[in-house]
């Protein structure tokens, strides 16, 4: 299942996001946001499915990157110009959590890193390991815990 960031924070929030006059107010980081996008991973891992997130969220929010690998997320896209920046962190918290391995290789063209817990491709996505090794962590206090 992939998961529309914009799309799923507009409808939480019943904000437009192009009203010049609601724009402000558009925030991926809204703990009912986050609380909607961990709801939709964990329906996806307990039916045994896939889950990606598209959208500007993980690339425009380092810590919305981080939720995501804690609540066991499968793969995100993200911007090409914070794919390095976004990745690395992604594996620091996978190493945290258990997931990760120590051995991380760069890819040339794309910048992105790729570990067995982590594997990316050019087009600024990466992806999880095995579902036995998704979501294994726990929450972290600095990020946004869904109630």
């Amino acid at each position: 299942m992939s998961i529309g960031s914009n799309d799923l924070t507009q409808i939480t929030l019943e904000i437009d996001r192009v009203s010049e006059l609601l724009a402000k107010e558009f925030n991926e980081m809204d703990p009912e946001v986050l609380k909607m996008v961990a709801m939709s991973i964990e329906g996806t891992k307990r039916n045994g499915k896939h889950s990606g997130l598209c959208g500007q969220a993980p690339s425009d929010y380092p810590e919305f990157a981080e939720f995501l690998v804690r609540v066991g997320i499968d793969s995100i896209s993200i911007n090409s110009d914070t794919a390095m920046k976004t990745t690395l962190r992604v594996l620091d918290v996978e190493k945290e959590m258990g997931i990760a391995t120590s051995s991380r290789s760069m890819a040339p063209a794309g910048g992105m890193a790729s570990s067995k817990g982590a594997t990316s491709d050019r087009k600024g996505s990466f992806s999880r390991g095995s579902s036995s090794e998704r979501g294994q962590g726990r929450w972290s206090s600095n990020i946004i815990e869904p109630k």
